[in-house]
């Protein structure tokens, strides 16, 4: 009867190839030729799998000349890759020659294979505001980061938050306040921003996810109207209560294309940040308020399980001390 058995199952290995039971696996290298590359940049990749660094990690790509970089990596037949392009961080992703960030390349794995993309201009070079389209935002995955078109100015007045204060003579800045930026500015603990976004009319109607992470005090108008607050700012360290809000918040554009974002913010820790290389300012991004609320419930879901699995192991300690002592 085992023999039978046995017999029958070398039938089956025999008339089933092996790649029944296991994908065959494609080496993938993939070039990127760029042009107008600033001096001591690096080019890096990444992409919808771990090997791509799952859109939160940039690979960095190697260096074949001046012009030419590569990446190589492997994924199994019939997987489909995802990926896009940067110098290190979405403000500087590869855009098309308008100035607009491409949609994701994608490659659907057949066997080993080399691409070839060329890359002419980047984020950060050509984008000089923030522009909302159908089409933008789809290229971006539903999620914008709002990097360009901010000015500042040191100091502290409500009439700043007026969408039609004359911001002209404001200089420009990205409001994450890096350490670079930041030693720019003679720092008093307050500042203001302003940003002109041009929104077109298809979304007036659309209410986006708002995600806003300050390591300060924060106070959020659009268009004039209060819209958050993020703590309280203060005008010394005694009367700033900073606050990390990590819950998405939602925000609907007024029914015209030029829209007025100000923050009023405040950081009298700013010195003591910027020496650890934390950000000063904010960082917002725009996007889809279902995943945006999906996200933060997985997180909350996740802290809670480890919380609980930490909670057990020291009521079960507690439990063998009681017993054996």
């Amino acid at each position: 009867m085992r023999i039978r058995i046995y017999s029958i199952l070398l039938l089956f290995l025999a008339l089933f190839p092996i790649e029944f039971f296991y994908s065959e696996e494609g080496e993938i290298v993939i070039f990127a030729e760029v042009g107008s590359l600033p001096g001591n940049s690096k080019v890096y990749i990444t992409g919808g799998n771990d090997e791509l660094g799952n859109w939160f990690n940039m690979q960095k790509m190697k260096k074949r000349s001046y012009n030419s970089w590569s990446f190589k990596t492997y994924a199994n037949t019939g997987d489909t890759l995802f990926f896009k392009f940067t110098r290190g961080d979405w403000n500087t992703e590869a855009v098309d020659s308008s100035g607009i960030e491409f949609p994701n390349f994608m490659h659907v794995v057949k066997g080993d294979t080399t691409l070839k993309f060329k890359i002419t201009k980047w984020r950060d070079q050509v984008q000089q505001k923030i522009i909302l389209t159908v089409e933008r935002i789809k290229n971006k995955g539903g999620f914008i980061e709002l990097f360009e078109g901010w000015k500042y100015r040191i100091g502290d007045d409500s009439s700043w938050a007026d969408p039609d204060y004359d911001d002209s003579e404001w200089e420009s800045i990205n409001p994450q306040l890096n350490k670079e930026d930041f030693k720019k500015l003679d720092w008093t603990g307050n500042i203001w921003f302003r940003n002109e976004i041009q929104v077109d009319s298809s979304l007036w109607k659309i209410v986006f996810g708002f995600n806003f992470f300050c390591t300060g005090a924060a106070e959020v108008y659009l268009n004039g109207k209060s819209l958050y607050k993020y703590g309280t700012v203060g005008t010394s360290p005694e009367t700033e209560i900073a606050f990390v809000d990590m819950n998405p918040r939602h925000i609907l554009f007024d029914r015209k294309e030029k829209q007025v974002l100000a923050v009023r913010y405040s950081n009298h820790s700013a010195e003591k940040l910027a020496k650890n290389n934390i950000q000063v300012g904010f960082t917002t991004i725009l996007g889809d308020i279902e995943v945006f609320v999906y996200n933060r419930i997985n997180t909350v879901r996740e802290l809670s399980i480890s919380q609980m699995a930490f909670g057990a192991f020291i009521l079960a300690f507690a439990i063998m001390h009681l017993l054996l002592f």
